[in-house]
């Protein structure tokens, strides 16, 4: 889910509030605006390989290799992304195939997702028109990532591998903020 909104902050003259005041403070009260972008995105099924080849691989080109998911394995594991970055699925539901096998775990794991998306961008803009002028000065603030929720990278999905199942790097980039005047005419 994704909204963006945009709101003109009803201050200054020809406004609903604080509209008669002079023109020095009136200058510094009107034109102001706020606006952002608030994403929400679940996370993607994780893909699972194997690491180790077998014959098929080896001599006939039979393409990738999967793990065997173990019976009766919870292959889910609870608790918060931080806690879960050693191990973010359970890394003992899965064993290697065997010779002239393909492995039975889907090629993802709809049950085994990665970290989803929570971010929030957001800008303050002030606008100043000058009396008598077609010119205006625009100042913006902007704020991605205001709130600097990380957001982890896929969990390693090559069984065999020493660090399958772990979460080794984030893939959003941390806050960010930005200043900007701009002059119009």
């Amino acid at each position: 889910m994704q909204a963006s909104y945009v709101l003109n902050l009803p201050f200054g003259k020809g406004r609903r509030f604080v509209n008669s005041l002079g023109r020095p403070v009136n200058m510094l009260v009107s034109g102001w605006s706020v606006n952002g972008i608030t994403t929400f995105q679940s996370g993607f099924p994780v893909f699972l390989t194997e690491a180790q080849s077998n014959p098929l691989t080896q001599f006939f080109g039979g393409g990738t290799l999967r793990p065997n998911v173990v019976a009766d394995c919870r292959k889910k594991v609870s608790g918060s992304a931080q806690s879960r970055l050693g191990e973010w699925f359970n890394t003992s539901c899965f064993e290697y195939p065997g010779n002239y096998t393909f492995g039975n775990e889907p090629r993802v794991d709809a049950n085994l997702t990665s970290d989803g998306v929570s971010n929030y961008d957001f800008a303050a803009v002030k606008s100043t028109r000058f009396a008598g002028e077609r010119a205006n000065v625009q100042f913006r603030a902007e704020f991605f990532n205001i709130f600097n929720r990380v957001q982890f990278a896929p969990p390693v999905g090559q069984h065999g591998s020493s660090n399958f199942g772990t979460i080794l790097s984030q893939v959003n980039q941390p806050r960010e903020i930005q200043f900007s005047l701009r002059v119009n005419f």
